[in-house]
């Protein structure tokens, strides 16, 4: 058993000397009680936003801050700020944690910038960077208000609240196309105002500097061939 000394210092104040075994297991305590009543987000800075379900082909991953790259596999995680690239002839599934999912069809290169899910908010939101390539975004599942799932591209910014929808970026225009529900779109810098609304089976195209162009029915044709490569696994 322990037992603190105790000594008086020349201006009669009282000093406690605790042993040092003693005093190593109070702090020892201490970092317990904190860690024990800390959040999960605070332990876990970097949860996994999403996993690779489907992989055909070759897909490649790049983490934040390096250079170099490395083959994914199915059941791969993936974490805000991984670079995922389909290769040429590629094609590849993301499950987000919210049951959301994105199609990556071949020659595609994404990032997700920003990505939170409160689950007993039921709270979403997400920002995605399609760099380029063609991608398409199943969100069916409707949030509370306030969530908000975004598709940035160099072009483009699209909200989705529920819909089924494709990007497709080349260094020209960014083509949106929804194939259910509706989203929002308009140009990326902020300056070029203008933002419309795109509905099932319609399509809008939006180049540097200028806003959306107003949306137009596609045929069933052009709805299969912006479905192909990137269809619903």
């Amino acid at each position: 058993m322990y037992s603190p000394e105790l000594s008086r210092d020349n201006a009669g104040w009282i000093e406690i000397r605790l042993p040092r075994k003693l005093l190593f297991k109070g702090i020892y305590l201490v970092f317990l009680l904190v860690f024990a009543f800390l959040p999960k987000e605070a332990l876990s800075k970097e949860d996994h936003v999403g996993r690779l379900t489907v992989i055909d082909g070759s897909v490649t991953i790049r983490k934040t801050g390096a250079e170099k790259v490395f083959s994914a596999s199915v059941g791969d995680n993936i974490f805000v700020g991984d670079v995922l690239n389909t290769n040429k002839g590629s094609r590849a599934q993301i499950v987000l944690t919210d049951d959301s999912s994105v199609n990556m069809s071949s020659g595609t290169a994404l990032r997700v910038n920003q990505y939170a899910f409160e689950i007993e908010n039921n709270r979403r939101t997400a920002i995605v960077k399609l760099l380029e390539g063609k991608a398409r975004f199943v969100v069916y599942k409707q949030r509370n208000i306030g969530s908000a799932f975004r598709v940035q591209t160099g072009h483009a910014e699209i909200t989705a609240g529920s819909a089924d929808f494709v990007a497709v970026v080349s260094p020209e225009e960014t083509e949106v196309v929804v194939l259910d529900g509706g989203v929002s779109v308009k140009n990326v810098l902020y300056l070029t105002v203008g933002e419309i609304r795109v509905e099932t089976n319609q399509k809008t195209v939006v180049k540097e500097k200028i806003q959306p162009s107003e949306p137009i029915v596609i045929t069933s044709q052009q709805r299969r061939t912006y479905g192909k490569d990137a269809h619903h696994f």
